[in-house]
């Protein structure tokens, strides 16, 4: 099969995405990317890339990455989100088709991380390409907006809820990571739409067959609660450090962070 992989973020940048398209590259897909410029966590353009760059890279291992202009995410306030967001939508959906021109595919692949809005440009190319198209929801949408409180408007929540659900069904199969989103996605793509589980998969580098070695990390004995990922404003950090507060006469409990993001410097002034 020839697949496109349309997502925002991408190698370099950490997200399971890199490691679904080894495996489907090592089940015999041939597989372009589309993506932005890297900037995430930190929000800073990575080296060697520039936020108004057009064109294409080969990865590593030898398949084509083709990027679009992005407005870096910079501190992660609202108003830089969004432009982060929609300068994906809309560089995604102009310059996509004519980036991966002259080429066929058998399906398009959505990797679904907020924003969900970012299927768009799937949208514009599987219209163009006849191709299949596969939404991969790992964030709900817009339950994720009011969670985070960006959004607090009901007329707008429900707007980005209709907004939606017109993505969902412009999809050939809609996938989510949890079992509990199936019922919310199929609520707003509605009995036309096939839903179906498929979970994110594990570290490829612990099924590999390599020696492992002992980790740089380490822990002292009793309770050690870990954390790795983003450090944002999803991630209820205050929740965490109030909780740090009421154990904090408990020696043998300790609360071990490793990552990175926009609330970082924040979680470290509270720490």
């Amino acid at each position: 099969m020839k697949i496109l992989v349309v997502t925002q973020q991408y190698w370099p940048e950490t997200f399971r995405i890199n490691e679904v398209v080894q495996s489907l590259r090592r089940a015999g897909c041939t597989v372009t990317v589309l993506s932005g410029q890297p900037n995430y966590p930190e929000g800073r353009i990575y080296e060697g890339y520039r936020a108004t760059g057009i064109g294409k890279q080969a990865h590593p291992d030898g398949y084509l990455i083709y990027r679009v202009p992005v407005v870096p995410r910079a501190a992660g306030g609202a108003l830089r989100l969004a432009a982060n967001y929609f300068s994906f939508v809309l560089t995604a959906s102009i310059f996509g088709p004519w980036l991966v021109r002259g080429q066929k595919f058998d399906a398009i692949f959505v990797y679904g991380v907020s924003p969900v809005l970012q299927a768009i440009p799937a949208i514009v190319l599987k219209a163009l390409k006849r191709a299949a198209l596969i939404l991969w929801v790992q964030d709900l949408w817009p339950q994720s907006l009011e969670a985070t409180g960006y959004v607090r408007n009901a007329t707008l929540l429900s707007a980005v809820g209709i907004v939606t659900g017109w993505i969902y069904r412009r999809c050939t199969l809609v996938l989510v990571q949890s079992r509990p989103f199936a019922a919310e996605v199929s609520s707003l793509a509605g009995a036309g739409v096939v839903v179906a589980y498929h979970p994110n998969p594990g570290e490829l580098t612990l099924s590999d067959g390599r020696p492992r070695h002992p980790s740089g990390l380490a822990f002292g004995n009793g309770f050690n609660l870990v954390f790795a990922g983003n450090l944002g404003k999803a991630q209820a950090l205050a929740t965490l450090v109030e909780a740090a507060r009421l154990v904090a006469h408990d020696t043998d409990i300790r609360i071990v962070v490793v990552g990175s993001g926009s609330r970082s410097g924040w979680l470290q002034d509270e720490i």
